[in-house]
């Protein structure tokens, strides 16, 4: 994780500085030019000989994009080799220093607190790298490790003498012998291996496959369609934020029913584009199959009213038949026309006040459907304790009229 979390910050650092000069290429295109390709050289130095760095003596060198100039590497060379300077430190100066330069003459064109956050993310990046460094330089502690090889020798001299004492077979022996010293020298191996992640061994983290992708989001940088900037084409796309919304639920509504064409269960609460519509606190919200378009025809909305008039109760799961391509009236999306005759005509304004009528219609026949049903279960409770009274009753009398004590049998009603 903090490999890529320095991977992210000074690739967003390389980002922002290539955008920033987007103004420097309108009078200064080859000096903008350079600047891009020698940060992006620089970004990819400095990050291969930070893999270097944390995967030990042991560690190849990782490919970058291309060398810097010959005085840029004589200056790392001498750094290095005669002073002993830290090669990342250097880099990451130089490319702050790269970065000022340009400022002051005009490549870069943004406020300094803005290009300050460019220096933030390159000294966020240098922390996770030393955070990273920190795993690879901090040892396990060298008397635990001497005590553990020495448990481990007990173990094996001292688990075979123990077992022999205890089985008489050969087998046995052998089997109960190999199983405990086998597994607790996995364990330690298994230790090792994760005490540091980097290097070249086989269960050691890819340097190469992080450098290789670095160098990819550099090159990236580097695109003569860098600068692009994106639009949309206003002649096409849809621009009411009404329609947007209809055609996302019907896309919506073609996926699930496109994964189960079995059942589509309708929820109890109003979705985005639907009209939730109650009256009391007895009627839940209305359960609408889909929003219809407003491109959508009278025919069609005709037969959307028709589904609408069949659904059961709210909260229940509705089983339907998935409908057909020309069934489908949001599947045929014309496209939209050109300039004026974008505007909504007449015929479909109408058309959205039916299917409104429509809806205002089905709302209260619901809410009649659930005040009927709620009287019905009134009554039907009452008849039933009614019922349950008289059997009681019933049953008193019958039980005095054999004691002697008379009395006469009561109808149920």
């Amino acid at each position: 994780g903090l490999l890529h979390q320095m991977r992210g910050e000074w690739f967003d650092s390389v980002s922002c500085c290539v955008t920033f000069s987007r103004a420097g290429m309108k009078d200064k295109a080859d000096a903008t030019l350079a600047f891009r390709h020698t940060i992006v050289r620089l970004m990819s130095l400095c990050h291969g000989t930070a893999l270097k760095e944390i995967g030990g003596e042991d560690a190849t060198d990782c490919v970058t994009n291309g060398w810097a100039g010959h005085g840029t590497l004589l200056h790392l060379q001498a750094c290095t080799e005669s002073y002993g300077f830290n090669r990342v430190e250097v880099l990451l100066h130089l490319i702050q220093s790269l970065i000022t330069q340009s400022l002051d003459d005009g490549i870069i064109r943004v406020p300094a607190p803005i290009i300050s956050r460019v220096y933030q993310t390159l000294s966020r990046g240098f922390v996770n790298l030393l955070n990273a460094k920190k795993i690879a330089d901090t040892r396990f502690p060298f008397p635990f490790a001497q005590l553990i090889s020495l448990l481990l020798f007990v173990n094996i001299v001292l688990t075979p003498i123990l077992i022999t004492s205890i089985f008489t077979q050969p087998v046995w022996c052998v089997v109960f012998s190999v199983i405990p010293i086998f597994g607790m020298s996995c364990l330690n191996f298994i230790g090792v291996e994760l005490e540091n992640p980097f290097g070249q061994d086989d269960n050691d983290l890819p340097l190469d496959h992080f450098q290789g992708e670095m160098n990819n989001c550099l090159l990236m940088l580097l695109h003569s369609s860098a600068d692009l900037l994106p639009d949309v084409d206003i002649t096409r796309c849809l621009t009411d934020v009404d329609e947007i919304r209809d055609v996302m639920s019907g896309m919506e509504v073609r996926k699930q029913a496109s994964e189960r064409p079995e059942m589509i269960h309708v929820p109890s609460s109003a979705k985005a584009g639907r009209k939730t519509l109650a009256t009391s606190s007895t009627v839940e919200s209305l359960d609408l199959i889909a929003p219809i378009e407003a491109s959508t025809t009278i025919q069609s909305t005709i037969q959307e009213s028709a589904l609408l008039n069949a659904l059961p109760p709210p909260g229940t799961e509705l089983k339907v038949r998935a409908p057909s391509q020309d069934e489908r009236p949001f599947e045929k999306i014309e496209e939209k026309p050109k300039g004026e005759d974008k505007l909504k005509t007449e015929e479909q304004l109408q058309t959205e006040a039916m299917l409104r009528g429509m809806e205002r219609m089905v709302a209260n026949l619901q809410s009649i459907k659930s005040a009927v049903e709620e009287q019905a279960n009134k009554v039907s409770e009452s008849t039933k304790a009614m019922t349950e009274f008289c059997t009681h009753l019933d049953s008193v009398l019958l039980s005095g009229k054999k004691a002697g004590l008379g009395g006469e049998r009561v109808t149920r009603p």
